[in-house]
């Protein structure tokens, strides 16, 4: 196709139909793009179109568009719905004649993507969102005691799915916003419902949001909350989301993590993200059990066995579904078999709340080194380079064994360490771990495969002088956590060194790594 005639077809797009569809979103009448005749070079079709390349004279784009009658000329007030409807009808119309006219692909794609992204900033700048909620029942009593707050756009959009919603935020760099906006409907229609019970309303959020400077700012609850974070978020920016999850429980927020077992990375980040609800993924109730399924429930009911969580079963439709959560270890529950999401709860002050442990999960320490958790807490033993090598190669294995499921986390003091054949080992994990970290002074050649983190160590941080690898998979926990006697004298490869399989220090030793992670 002339590259002309593409240039001139999307200007004509950009200052015309769009423009025009743009207007139609925000005066919200249904016909008014029929009032605003095209002027261009044009040779007049069968189809009614004006394509460049002929005389000049003024014809609507529009003519025929559904929900606009240009005969009539009228103009009745209308809806977003209604505006939107016109809208996809002439994108409908376009797309249609497009390719008789050789304008190709191009031109319709062009047009929808215009319109719909004219429609979501709309529905961002008037906060045209809506909560509905969904309730939370006790399983074995089928009683209601909570509800979850979901985020609808208008009624009759693509993006009264929420997934299109949140999709569309995502790619135009909107999902604080989005959320933000979410964040506001939701609390204020949980207000004015009367949501008053301690844990009765569940509430979606976005990390991002709440690592915001004025989250403490804006409003809250009329009681606390569980605040749901999806797994997709907690390999993205590990140490920013336990940032963000302290802050919220500091605000008296419990956290809840939703979707557990879609992805099996997140399965190891379960002791360092501690949970006070794990959200069970709906396939996991559906789907015929596997050695997946199996690995999940088995990390689950350690969780909620060491601290006290809570389960959720999700996607419950059926009596039979039911009774599968019930057999996972799900004391609560969610689905259509107890209800679809309503805009009304006329008991929202009479409910009884979700029944955590009386004590939040167990605190770790978040500062310091590897070495200096674990040492006051186990007896150092003094060791060669040597030896920390092979001990450090078999943990290593043992992640690479157990998959996608696997944390690894590892310092090297000086980049120089890495040798040729510990950077394959490292390349190898990075294909198959859910998580691999590496700390060094300096900087090395790694692949930066999937979920493989490279961190630097300051001159002044006294990681510097550690040898330290973290393992934590969904049954398995180590760390060897080592410190140079004398750093002025490496050649000499003296350490004092502390091995254990303690899942806890395991744990406050990768989290006193994963907050030195860059975003």
């Amino acid at each position: 196709m002339d590259g002309k005639l593409v240039a001139g077809v999307l200007e004509g797009l950009r200052r015309e139909l769009l423009g025009l569809a743009l207007d139609l979103l925000h005066r919200e009448h249904v016909d008014v793009l029929a009032h605003h005749p095209v002027h261009h070079p044009a040779d007049s079709g069968a189809d009614g179109v004006h394509v460049p390349g002929g005389d000049a004279h003024s014809s609507s784009l529009f003519d025929g568009c559904p929900a606009t009658d240009v005969s009539q000329r009228r103009t009745r007030p209308g809806t977003l719905r209604h505006a939107a409807r016109a809208a996809r009808g002439c994108v409908a119309r376009l797309t249609r004649i497009a390719p008789r006219r050789g304008w190709g692909d191009a031109v319709g794609a062009t047009v929808e993507a215009r319109t719909s992204d004219a429609l979501f900033t709309q529905i961002l700048a008037d906060r045209l969102i809506s909560t509905r909620f969904q309730p939370v029942v006790e399983l074995d009593s089928g009683t209601v005691v909570a509800y979850e707050a979901l985020s609808r756009g208008p009624v009759d959009t693509v993006f009264h799915n929420p997934a299109a919603l949140f999709d569309r935020a995502h790619e135009l760099g909107l999902v604080n916003d989005l959320d933000l906006a979410c964040w506001l409907t939701s609390i204020r229609t949980a207000t004015e419902l009367g949501f008053t019970a301690a844990h009765s309303l569940l509430v979606n959020v976005e990390p991002a949001s709440l690592r915001r400077a004025d989250l403490a700012d804006t409003p809250h609850p009329p009681a606390a909350a569980v605040l749901e974070v999806t797994e997709r978020a907690l390999m993205n920016d590990p140490s920013g989301l336990l940032y963000a999850i302290d802050r919220a429980r500091s605000m008296g927020y419990r956290i809840a993590i939703d979707d557990l077992g879609a992805d099996p990375a997140s399965l190891a980040l379960l002791p360092l993200l501690a949970p006070d609800l794990i959200k069970l993924d709906m396939a996991l109730i559906r789907e015929r059990p596997d050695q997946d399924a199996a690995r999940v429930m088995s990390a689950v009911a350690a969780h909620a066995e060491r601290t006290g969580a809570v389960v959720l079963a999700e996607g419950i439709e059926t009596d039979e579904h039911r009774v599968t959560a019930l057999a996972l270890g799900a004391t609560y529950g969610q689905g259509w078999l107890f209800g679809r999401p309503e805009a009304d709860v006329p008991n929202a002050a009479a409910l009884a709340g979700i029944v955590f442990p009386a004590d939040p999960s167990v605190s770790l320490p978040t500062s310091g080194t590897p070495f200096e958790v674990v040492a006051p807490r186990r007896t150092p033993r003094l060791s060669n380079r040597a030896l920390l090598v092979e001990m450090s190669i078999f943990l290593e294995s043992r992640a690479l064994a157990s998959g996608d499921s696997a944390v690894v986390l590892s310092t090297f003091q000086n980049h120089q360490n890495l040798t040729p054949a510990t950077r394959r080992r490292y390349d190898a994990l990075a294909e198959t771990a859910g998580l691999v970290a590496v700390y060094m002074a300096g900087d090395a050649a790694l692949e930066r495969g999937r979920g493989i983190r490279v961190a630097q160590i300051d001159a002044n941080d006294p990681l510097l002088d550690e040898w330290d690898i973290v393992v934590l998979t969904a049954d398995f926990a180590a760390v060897l956590a080592a410190r140079e006697v004398d750093p002025s004298n490496h050649a000499a490869g003296s350490y004092e060194f502390v091995v254990t399989h303690d899942r806890e220090l395991a744990t406050a030793a990768a989290l006193t790594l994963i907050n030195r992670l860059p975003a």
